[in-house]
C-alpha cells in the first residue's frame, strides 16, 4: 500500500500595491466583496452541532506556485531596527483583519533580529505580518497550505459553528482573485503571478464526528448556501 505524502507550505507573497501600508489601512481593495458562503451544521437526526471548526483547502491556479512541495512547519521573518525603539510584530487574518498573535511587543535595541514562528497552528489561507517601529510600519502577505487533513484540523480555524448551526465565511477571506506575486530569493524579479483557485475543500471538523470534506465552487458573484450533514 503507498503511503500519502502531504505537505505544508508557507510563502512570503505580495499582493499587488499593498506591500506597505499605513497602520490603519485595510489593504483590501482588489475584491472587498460582501457575499458570503453561508453553512448550517447538522447531525444525523437534524440537530444543530455548534462548535464546528470551518477550514479550507486550495490550489493556485495555472501558478508555479502550485508547485511547490516543501514541508515547512516553521518559518523565519527577518528584520532590520535602525536604533532602539518599541517594535511591534503582529500576525492578521487577511480581509477580516482579525488579530491571530502578537510576535514581538517590545522595545529593541538596533540590530537585525530573526523570529520563527510556528505554522502548525495556523490554518490555510492567506495572513498579514506587520512589523512596527518608531514611525515605521511594514506590512507583507502569506499564504499559509497544508494539505494534510489530520494536522489541519488541529490549527486555529476559519470560524465555528454556532449555537444555531450556522456559519458565514466572506468571499473575500478565501483570498479569491487576489494577485500574489512569486519573485525569486536572490532578487525581486516577478516570476509568476498566483491567484487562489475558485474550486475549493472545504473541511468540517469536531470532535466525536467524523471529519467532513466537500468539494465546492465558489461564484463569488453569488451568495452560497449549503447544509453539512455529520454521520
Amino acid at each position: 500500500m503507498k503511503s500519502k505524502y502531504y505537505f505544508a507550505v508557507f510563502i512570503i507573497v505580495t499582493v499587488i500595491s499593498s506591500l506597505c501600508c499605513k497602520k490603519d489601512n485595510n489593504p483590501v481593495t482588489i475584491e472587498n466583496s460582501q457575499q458570503v458562503l453561508s453553512g448550517k451544521v447538522i447531525d444525523s437526526q437534524g440537530n444543530a452541532v455548534e462548535g464546528v471548526g470551518i477550514h479550507y483547502i486550495y490550489s493556485f491556479s495555472s501558478s508555479k506556485l502550485g508547485k511547490i512541495q516543501k514541508p515547512c512547519p516553521s518559518t523565519q521573518i527577518s528584520y532590520s531596527i535602525p536604533k532602539r525603539c518599541f517594535v511591534t510584530l503582529k500576525i492578521f487574518r487577511w480581509f477580516t483583519r482579525d488579530t491571530i498573535e502578537t510576535i514581538i511587543q517590545d522595545t529593541l535595541n538596533s540590530g537585525n533580529y530573526n523570529v520563527s514562528i510556528n505554522m502548525n497552528k495556523y490554518t490555510n489561507g492567506l495572513y498579514i505580518y506587520r512589523l512596527t517601529y518608531d514611525t515605521t510600519t511594514i506590512e507583507k502577505y502569506m499564504s499559509m497550505l497544508n494539505l494534510d487533513i489530520s494536522s489541519l484540523v488541529n490549527a486555529n480555524p476559519l470560524c465555528k459553528s454556532n449555537s444555531n448551526r450556522q456559519f458565514n465565511i466572506p468571499y473575500g477571506l478565501l483570498g479569491f482573485n487576489v494577485p500574489l506575486l512569486h519573485t525569486s530569493e536572490s532578487s525581486p524579479t516577478i516570476i509568476d503571478t498566483a491567484y487562489i483557485s475558485h474550486s475549493i475543500q472545504l473541511v468540517l471538523s469536531k470532535s466525536g464526528y467524523k471529519t467532513i470534506v466537500q468539494t465546492l465552487f465558489i461564484d463569488t458573484t453569488k451568495e452560497m448556501s449549503q447544509t453539512f450533514k455529520f454521520e
